[in-house]
Order: structure tokens, then sequence, then C-alpha cells
């Protein structure tokens, strides 16, 4: 811990510009991370971990009708718990303190080794800025930022190790324990820990390095951690085929493309740090480190395939890359000119972040254009309950709003509590592709709340037995021709209710 409290301690050789800087620069991070859009899933989340709070985990799916009293593994449950009790503590601002929290935290891990191994704050910069933009909208209010502050915290003690303090591998396996119960991603704190073993381990046959043992043991002790899963021996085994399964219809799992970077721009950050990576490793004057081209590599080739996967090839950029381009063009550039311009660039750029942070703190905004807001209004509002078929986006957002009166068809948690079967007649049914009804006809739907703007509810808008009684430009409400419906039907079968559409807040 006490080189946590100190990670931006003086480092020899730095000058006052350059600890600015970095000052600066975990600023630039903190404003960053605290954009305020609420996630799809938090009211899953939240709802979930309130629920645990009061029944303990529970085993089998109570949430759906479609997949009523399945096996549930949710390997989110502990940081569930965690939203849950700072936003009914706390509120919005509890929950966005904590995501700013852990990414300036672990930004901060990462940009202090980097320090210390470039001495060059204007190096550190140059990889830290882009990297911070392609981080940030990945530290939203979801339980996987415990992952990427938990994977910074890998980097870190294994930096340390080969310093020789190998004591602080101990940490490892400790936090291992909390890693494995609040997100799945503790796979990729395994696969690094095994990684950096082995190629010191092959350093070490080489005569370049001590054996491993420390990591060696830290390996052994997280693998033995994730014994201690509420779900048993096997949680490891029933995680790991999750880590590797095709996931077509979610966008976050689809390979970095120039699709998906026109679409949002930041994520533009993967394929110029890979650039400047092999740029940097070819012409660097510094020794070319084993381990750090194999967690590049990786790293690199993770995110290349599934955009989910780019923070850990940007924290892994950060960690690496600064000590390969500080030795390039140092003697051109007097040091303290370096610091002023450093300083001057990355003050600005916080100075302009935490402006646009200014007044987005004490809440969470809900997208109007992502979230069927006015037609779950409507629901509430006319008393119509019962088992909604829903957009696979919008799963989570009804169960926190009106679980237990409506069950859906599918929400967010997707493999977890959900047969194949049931996504793929929920992507048919929204799409409007063949077989789009059978979700309707096999399962017993009342409601259908699909998205406006997809071919499935203009199917179902001529499909008998079904009346729309409520439309706007995000979303479609539909429920079936029975008598329990008959004054909904009377007073809006033709004429659809309809709202203006507006952002609103959590919850």
């Amino acid at each position: 811990m006490r080189h946590l409290r100190h990670a931006l301690g003086a480092i020899p050789g730095d000058t006052a510009l350059e600890r600015l800087a970095a000052v600066a620069l975990l600023l630039f991070a903190a404003a960053s991370f605290s954009s305020n859009t609420a996630d799809h899933d938090l009211w899953g989340h939240i709802q979930y971990g309130r629920d645990f709070l009061r029944r303990g985990i529970l085993a089998v799916e109570p949430y759906s009708y479609t997949a009523a009293g399945q096996p549930w593994i949710e390997h989110e449950w502990g940081a569930e718990v965690v939203f849950a009790l700072l936003y009914d503590g706390l509120g919005a601002p509890g929950l966005l303190a904590f995501k700013i929290l852990l990414g300036t935290l672990a930004t901060g891990l990462v940009v202090r080794l980097a320090w210390e191994t470039s001495r060059s704050m204007a190096a550190v910069a140059t990889v830290s800025v882009p990297a911070i933009l392609g981080l940030f909208c990945w530290f939203g209010t979801r339980p996987q930022v415990l992952t990427h502050a938990f994977f910074a915290l890998t980097l870190y003690v294994v930096h340390r190790g080969r310093q020789g303090r190998r004591g602080l591998a101990l940490l490892l396996p400790l936090a291992m324990a909390v890693w494995v119960n609040v997100h799945a991603g503790f796979v990729a704190g395994l696969g690094t820990l095994a990684l950096a073993a082995c190629v010191e381990t092959v350093l070490a046959r080489r005569g370049t390095r001590t054996p491993p043992y420390h990591l060696m043991l830290a390996l052994a002790g997280c693998a033995s951690a994730t014994l201690l899963s509420p779900y048993g021996p096997g949680y490891l085994l029933k995680v790991m085929p999750t880590t590797v399964m095709a996931r077509p219809n979610i966008v976050e799992w689809q390979p970095l493309t120039p699709s998906a970077i026109a679409a949002f721009p930041p994520h533009a950050a993967v394929p110029l740090l890979v650039a400047l990576a092999v740029a940097a490793l070819v012409v660097t004057r510094a020794s070319r480190d084993p381990l750090e081209i194999v967690l590049l590599a990786v790293t690199a080739a993770l995110a290349l395939r599934h955009l989910r996967h780019a923070p850990f090839f940007l924290l892994t950029c950060v960690w690496a890359l600064p000590h390969h381009l500080a030795t390039l063009g140092r003697p051109a550039v007097p040091l303290a000119r370096r610091g002023l311009v450093t300083a001057a660039v990355v003050g600005l750029l916080a100075t302009v972040r935490v402006a646009q942070a200014v007044g987005s703190l004490d809440h969470l905004t809900v997208k109007a254009g992502a979230f069927p807001i006015g037609a779950v209004r409507f629901m509430e509002h006319e008393g119509i309950t019962g088992n909604v078929a829903v957009d696979f986006n919008w799963g989570s957002y009804l169960i926190g709003k009106c679980y237990p009166r409506c069950r859906v068809s599918i929400d967010g948690r997707y493999e977890a509590a959900y047969p194949p079967a049931i996504y793929a007649m929920s992507g048919a049914l929204t799409a409007g592709s063949p077989g789009w009804d059978r979700l309707l006809s096999e399962y017993p739907t009342d409601v259908a709340l699909l998205d406006a703007r997809r071919a499935g509810a203009t199917r179902l808008a001529t499909a008998p037995g079904w009346t729309l009684v409520y439309r706007d430009p995000v979303a479609a409400l539909f429920v079936r021709d029975r008598p329990r419906f008959q004054r909904v039907i009377d007073s809006y079968g033709r004429r659809p209710a309809s709202a203006p559409l507006a952002d609103g807040m959590f919850p």
C-alpha cells in the first residue's frame, strides 16, 4: 500500500514542472472518467445487488419468463452489491465517484511506472493522452471498471517484482479473491500473470533474470482464490467459455473496424497506439524487453479482435511505451523546456475536461434515443403488467423500472442466464427476420416493447392478435388482445399514445 499512496511521489531527476504535468495528467484522466451517461445494464445491476443483499446469492433466474428457473451464475454479483450500496447510500454521485476513483487509480499506477522508467513526462503524456481518450468510454457505471483497475494493479506488481520488490506479489492472491467475485475479467489477470511467469522463466534459463518463483507462487495463489466464489470450486471452468464465445450482435464484442471508429472516434486510440508501439520498438535506443513485447502483442490482438478488450492494450501501452519514446531526440530539447511545454499542454487539456465535467457529477443521464423512457412511463401510468418481450438492450432497464410487476424475455446478462435459443429468438423478433414471431408464440408473452426503428415493430403492427397502444421515435408498445388490456386497447388502439422525447435522469 505504501507504493500506492506515493504514486505521485518525486522521482530522482524530475522537475517541479514535470510533477505539475503529472498532476494535470491525472486530473485530465479523472475528468475524462466522469462521463455521466447511464449504461444500459445499470438498472439491472442495482436491482440484482439489492436482491443479493436481501436474499443472498440467487442460484436460479428470477427476472424473466423465458428462462425462469434456469441456473444463473452471476459473475458480477459482488460489483452489483457495491453498486446497490453506493446508489442507495449516496445516489448517482456515489456511483460516479466510484468509477472516477477506479479509473484514476488504474491510470495513476501505470503512469507512475512509466514516469519512473522514462524520466520524461513528455513521453508519458504522448502515450497517456490518447490512451485516456480511448479508455474513458470503458469506465462507465459497469462492473468491468473493477477489472481494469485490477489489471493495472497486476502490471504494477509484476513490474515491481522485476525491480526486486517481490513481496508485493502477495497482493495479487488477495486482490484475486475480490476480483473473482466482482467480474469475470479476472481471467485476464490470471492470463497476464501466467504470461509474465512464462517469459521470466525463459529469461531466467538464459541467465538474464532470476527465476520468478514469486510469480509462480502468486499464480498458484490466484488460481486458488478462484475457489472462493460462492458458485463453487468449478467456477473458473464455468466462466472460461464465456471469455471466448462469439457475441455477434453485441457491439462491444465486435472487431475494431473503420466503421466502428467512424461511429465512435475515440476507438481510433487503439490503431494509433498500435502504430506508435511498432514505431517505438523499431527505433528505440533502449533495450527491448521481451515481457513488454509479449504483453503489447497479446493485448493488441485482443483489442483488435474485440472492442471491449481495448482497455488492456491501452493500459499496457502507458506502462510499456514511454521509456522507448524518451530515448528519441532527448538531447535536442532541454529538460526545462520539455517540462514547461508538457505542463502547459496537459494543463490545458485538463482544464477543458474539468470544465466539461462541471455540472454533470450530481446525476446520471438517461439518453432518450437509447431507452424506451416514454413507453415505460406509459406502462406505469396505464398499469400495464405481465410478461414483456423486450429488445435485448432494454431488458435491464425494464427490470429496474418494472420488476416484479413485469418479467422480461431477455436482458444484458445474455449467456449467464439465457439459453442461446432465447437470445436468437429475441434477435429475430427485434429485426423482423425469419422466425420473428417464435418468441411470442412459444412463450406466454403479454406485452411487446420493441425498437420502433426496426422491422420487428413494423411486422407486429400488422400481426393479428396484437394492438399498438404507444409509439414514439424510439419505442413501440404492443399488448396482446386480451380482456385484461381491453381498456387500454379501447383508449389507444385507434390512435396510439406518444410523448415528446427528452433525456432523463437515472433511475
